[in-house]
């Protein structure tokens, strides 16, 4: 029997289902749709104590690595999924780099004056970097559908990976650089559905499962894709 479990529960006004985030450092999350029972959630924690088991032990890992007392290391490499890519990251007296610079052969350059401001500039970069290799991939898929948006914008959501607003506009997450390629091909297809259904109803999926057949363990992967994300990209 799993024991009681803290956790933490945030509402999220347009998801369909609820989901199970653990973060290393905030601990077990619990996304719930709007008007979701949360009495309900004892019992499916219970439900998933084996899943429950295998994630705390996996965060376990990761907060092994921290330095004591506070802080994450530095990457020494950046495992960008989404575009099979993997990057080395040097760092460098702010003397002689500012901010994040590109090499050849995915050297990343950074220059600054601490580990917080390590972290901020690499956080910079890849939100540059999904603006310009995510977007343009997102745009040849809007085509290939015949799905268009209005425009993209690229956020660091925690609790999203992307959204579509009532005007048209695609947000992506840059943490979406570090899921698989197939995952993230999948998060495009749902967005540029909600450009025709701003909902979760039937018809909604109706598209989807249309366009993309095998959604349903495509969801079921996007339920466990926080793992990829490492641990200092949610540090402050």
């Amino acid at each position: 029997m799993y024991g009681p479990i803290p956790y933490q529960i945030r509402v999220l006004p347009r998801a369909r289902t609820v989901r199970l985030r653990i973060c290393p450092l905030r601990g077990l999350e619990v996304l719930v749709p709007r008007g979701y029972d949360c009495r309900r959630i004892p019992h499916l924690l219970e439900a998933h104590g084996p899943w429950l088991d295998r994630a705390f032990a996996d965060a376990a890992r990761k907060r092994a690595i921290l330095p004591a007392g506070h802080g994450d290391p530095l990457p020494a490499r950046l495992d960008l999924r989404a575009l099979e890519e993997r990057w080395q990251v040097e760092y460098c007296p702010l003397s002689r780099v500012r901010g994040a610079q590109e090499r050849i052969s995915h050297r990343l350059l950074i220059g600054a004056d601490d580990p917080a401001a390590h972290r901020a500039a690499l956080r910079a970069w890849l939100k540059a970097y999904t603006r310009h290799r995510l977007i343009p991939l997102l745009e040849a898929e809007s085509q290939r559908l015949a799905l268009p948006y209005r425009q993209a914008a690229v956020r660091g959501q925690r609790t999203r990976w992307a959204s579509c607003s009532a005007r048209g506009t695609i947000s992506l997450n840059y943490k979406m650089l570090f899921l698989p390629s197939g995952t993230v091909r999948y998060l495009f297809v749902h967005e540029l559905c909600h450009t025709r259904y701003l909902n979760h109803a039937a018809r909604f999926w109706h598209l989807v499962e249309q366009l993309m057949p095998d959604y349903r363990e495509a969801e079921r992967r996007l339920a466990e894709s926080w793992r990829y994300v490492p641990l200092w990209v949610e540090m402050e």
